[in-house]
């Protein structure tokens, strides 16, 4: 995988988190505390960052056109796209040779290399999948990876395909842990929809964690909407977004929003219509995040989770020392009773 030498100032900050971990580990150690959470994101965060890593999560509602999105992007099905759910797992997909084949990671640290087509068959859902008492068969596996030979994703960029929201519990769980570790996002809304409650709260979270610049904001399916009311169903989107916004952060803010047809893009690229593909809106959406990637503005995304993950780590440590020092101020009767 290739990887990004850091910004100086980002290498700076990467330098304080190795520090502030170390710190942790030996305070926690002393204080017989276990395990922290706060810490195991703040030291993936810095993990995939001192390597020039930044993770691009797309988001989205199941049946929103995540895949076919990201399909069009590679210009062939190679993520596993259907009208019913269809992504299992977390899906990395980074720049390499695709004759390596996808590698699936698990729980339990195992991995197994299988070729696309194999992949494509194992993991991805199907009807038994969505009934209400079905067993989730991927519960076990943390990731897939699929080397392309993508322009997008040189550089140490990574795109990351994940399963519907509030498609299963499990399965959205497994998004909102990965989301964690990414440094920018692409949240995928439906145009013949209104956003949910649960994709307003998630462009809250989005807009709060990454901040407008990190964010890009894809409506798909236009081409479903009457043609006398495309306008006002994009002035809709641009109001309600910049509404959220603007709550979320306090202040005007100017959202990257892009009107597409993902179904048309990635046929375009198949039949290698450009004229097409430019119309689909896919190109232009292509092009700023390229532009985006290849600038300073991923640094300030990353130096920003950075700066808040290490925030997180530093208010959990400090309850750490207040209860120990409580600790070390009570009674041995008192200490008695609390245990």
């Amino acid at each position: 995988m290739e990887q990004r030498k850091a910004a100086p100032t980002l290498h700076t900050a990467l330098d304080i988190v190795k520090s502030s971990l170390e710190k942790g580990t030996d305070l926690r150690s002393l204080a017989s505390a276990g395990s922290s959470n706060a810490g195991k994101i703040l030291s993936g965060q810095h993990s995939e960052l001192s390597k020039g890593i930044f993770q691009l999560i797309v988001l989205g509602e199941f049946k929103n056109g995540k895949s076919t999105l990201l399909n069009s992007f590679l210009g062939q099905k190679i993520l596993p796209a259907k009208q019913a759910p269809a992504t299992a797992v977390i899906t990395r997909i980074f720049h390499g040779s695709p004759d390596k084949g996808v590698t699936v990671y698990y729980a339990d640290g195992k991995h197994k290399t299988l070729g696309l087509a194999e992949f494509q068959s194992e993991f991805m859902l199907d009807i038994a999948d969505h009934g209400s008492h079905a067993e989730d068969r991927f519960r076990d596996i943390l990731y897939a990876d699929i080397p392309v030979d993508l322009d997008l994703c040189r550089d140490g960029v990574i795109l990351v395909d994940s399963p519907g929201l509030a498609e299963n519990p499990v399965r959205t769980k497994a998004t909102q842990d990965f989301f964690k570790f990414s440094t920018g996002a692409i949240l995928v809304l439906d145009a013949t929809q209104p956003l949910s409650i649960e994709e307003v709260r998630w462009a809250k979270d989005l807009f709060s964690n990454f901040g407008p610049e990190g964010v890009f904001v894809v409506v798909n399916k236009i081409n479903l909407v009457d043609d006398d009311e495309v306008d006002e169903i994009k002035r809709l989107f641009h109001s309600r977004l910049s509404e959220i916004s603007n709550e979320t952060l306090g202040r005007e803010q100017e959202n990257r929003i892009y009107f597409v047809d993902a179904r048309t893009a990635l046929q375009s690229r198949t039949s290698r219509s450009e004229d097409l593909f430019r119309a689909s809106g896919v190109y232009d959406l292509l092009n700023d995040l390229s532009v985006f990637l290849s600038s300073s503005g991923r640094e300030r995304i990353a130096l920003k989770r950075l700066q808040a993950a290490s925030n997180d780590f530093l208010n959990e440590h400090e309850r750490l020392v207040n209860d120990w020092k409580a600790a070390a101020s009570s009674s041995l009767e008192d200490l008695k009773a609390r245990k």
